[in-house]
């Protein structure tokens, strides 16, 4: 299975003009090159990585490329895959089942950054993942930016609400690439990936029969840019005003999306993924063609078609509803093909919750 990953934005594309990395050591490459390739302790991880600290009592893990292997690391499955770049990576534990007797719950990395985040400015942030073959992946996984460094005397959960947050798992055999796209709305100088959620919120999955008990993350190559001056794509959303975007088409007689939708749809993703609080309602629409009851299903299930193109690039589930309304409700004649097309329609309500 391969995870396509959002970009969090409310703007649709941008030029950079200064490609500045404001993430110092971002590939972990300045780093202590005589230490074994674990830390089991927080100040061992804080002294042998350069710029990088552990915010908690959690100990990241630190892998070196060819270097010999703990045998018991070795024996779960870690500390067996390359970098994605260079000969260094960071190892984090993200989430231990509460049946686990796992001592380190939860493991954070916090930095600080280079120079300030401002507010009003757009930046992008992107990072590579991997999953060792015997983890656990898990969901929530996040990024929290803070204007001030913090120490919380805890193994477990840190209590904070990450700016960026993916509600579905994150399974990533291979080097995946996340990235995530904002406009600042606060001065911000620290950034800290990790797990922020409750227990009861987070859901995981395995891939093989006997996998370890905990989920567990290499993570490298991270950077943040300033963007330059945005494109501005005009987005028709007014909440708790419905609309409809015009270029959404489907097969013909079926609840397929053509690819010329998802542009039109990764708009729409865009700014829900942007405005968390908001939930969608979804209508679908036909012409007189055919049956009542036939266009009912119809709508019915192109709007489900919707709502499945949205979850599948991240949306939680709850957020989204959709109901089919087949012919009933024109809003041109049915009498001319023009107005046919008008009438085939998926439409729009966008709800704070």
């Amino acid at each position: 299975m391969r995870i396509v990953l959002p970009f969090f934005a409310f703007l649709l594309a941008t030029t950079t003009f200064a490609q500045v990395n404001l993430i110092p050591n971002a590939g972990f490459e300045t780093n202590n090159t005589s230490l074994s390739q674990w830390s089991n302790s927080r100040e061992a991880f804080n002294e042998n990585i350069d710029r990088w600290f552990s915010p908690t009592e959690g100990s990241p893990d630190i892998y070196l490329n060819n270097q010999s292997v703990d045998w018991a690391y070795n024996a779960q499955g870690l500390g067996l895959d390359e970098a994605h770049s260079g000969n260094a990576m960071i190892g984090v534990t993200t989430f231990v089942p509460t049946h686990s007797k796992k001592v380190h719950k939860r493991e954070y990395i916090s930095i600080k950054l280079s120079k300030p985040i401002k507010v009003g400015k757009q930046y992008r942030l992107a990072f590579w993942v991997k999953n060792p073959k015997k983890a656990l992946s898990s969901s929530h996984f996040g990024i929290l930016m803070t204007k001030d460094s913090f120490y919380a005397k805890t193994e477990k959960v840190v209590n904070a609400i990450p700016q960026f947050q993916l509600d579905t798992i994150l399974y990533a055999s291979q080097w995946t690439k996340i990235t995530y796209e904002f406009t600042a709305t606060k001065d911000l100088n620290y950034l800290t990936i990790g797990s922020f959620a409750a227990m009861d919120s987070i859901d995981y999955t395995w891939q093989v029969k006997r996998p370890n008990r905990f989920a567990y993350y290499y993570i490298d190559d991270l950077s943040l840019i300033e963007l330059g001056k945005a494109e501005v794509i005009a987005i028709p959303f007014a909440v708790g005003e419905s609309f409809y975007l015009q270029n959404v088409h489907f097969e013909y007689d079926k609840a397929i999306l053509k690819s010329s939708s998802f542009p039109e749809l990764n708009k729409l993703f865009f700014y829900l993924n942007g405005n968390p609080l908001c939930s969608l309602n979804i209508f679908g629409h036909t012409d007189t063609d055919g049956s009542e009851q036939y266009n009912l299903e119809l709508s019915q299930a192109r709007a489900k078609a919707v709502a499945r193109f949205l979850i599948e690039k991240g949306i939680v589930a709850k957020r989204l509803s959709f109901k089919g309304f087949g012919e009933s409700q024109p809003i041109a004649e049915n009498e001319s093909e023009n107005g046919k097309q008008l009438n085939r329609r998926v439409e729009f309500l966008i709800e704070e919750d």
